[in-house]
């Protein structure tokens, strides 16, 4: 968990749903659900041929239009999560984009999204996975969902006091049974092993918690939550 494609806290403060209906009258909520969820379009072009200039310039230029058409106020409410909406507006947008030969429009409401391509990149360059350019969407959002999730526990526990200790816990969110060396871990922080096994199962408990609320902030109900947990967690294990 150390993929860095977002700050912490940067999620949106709106849920989906409240996005979908304001359309862009939600200036704000828009600009923070692009913020959020550039890595798995710009991943997406990336893996649709295009360069990373390309990639660059027809993601922010998605976004400005985005910003500017209510079609977002028609997202079909039956399929609403923001994942799938995202992709389907953003692949008529590149076929658009490739007839018309567009170039970014700067300025406007929305700032431009200040884009580290690095370790983007970096997967984006690993070719021999064989994935669709839609499957390599939607494994990048769930990475990035984690990622933000992981964000937010690392924030909330450096607020606390407890940085040196998430430094060395965090590396057990994801890992359970005989790989966890739970007795290692203790003798680096000074604490018993059993007191490193419950600050691990709070950890646990509490990235659950985090990562379920980012999951609702991206689908139009409580009812498509753990459908959509599941999904996103079986992408990202395989």
């Amino acid at each position: 968990m150390t993929s860095n494609f977002t700050r912490a806290g940067q999620f949106p403060e709106t849920s989906w749903t409240q996005v979908r209906l304001a359309g862009v009258a939600d200036t704000r909520a828009l600009e923070g659900l692009c913020r959020m969820y550039w890595a798995p379009l710009y991943a997406f072009a990336r893996r649709d041929g295009m360069s990373p200039a390309e990639s660059e310039d027809v993601t922010q230029s998605f976004f400005a239009h985005l910003m500017q058409d209510e079609t977002i106020k028609n997202a079909d409410s039956e399929k609403g999560r923001m994942r799938s909406y995202l992709l389907g507006a953003m692949k008529r947008f590149i076929s658009n984009w490739r007839r018309a030969e567009m170039t970014v429009k700067r300025g406007g409401r929305l700032q431009r999204v200040d884009f580290d391509t690095t370790e983007v990149e970096a997967v984006c360059a690993k070719q021999g996975d064989g994935l669709s350019p839609d499957a390599f969407y939607e494994r990048r959002w769930a990475v990035a969902l984690l990622d933000h999730a992981f964000k937010a526990l690392e924030l909330e526990q450096v607020l606390t006091g407890k940085k040196e200790q998430f430094a060395v816990l965090s590396e057990f969110l994801m890992v359970h049974g005989k790989e966890a060396q739970h007795g290692v871990a203790a003798e680096k922080l000074g604490m018993s092993e059993g007191a490193a096994r419950v600050a691990v199962h709070r950890l646990r408990k509490r990235f659950r918690e985090l990562l379920r609320e980012h999951v609702a902030a991206t689908v139009d109900s409580e009812a498509e939550v753990d459908d959509e947990l599941r999904h996103l967690l079986g992408l990202y294990g395989n």
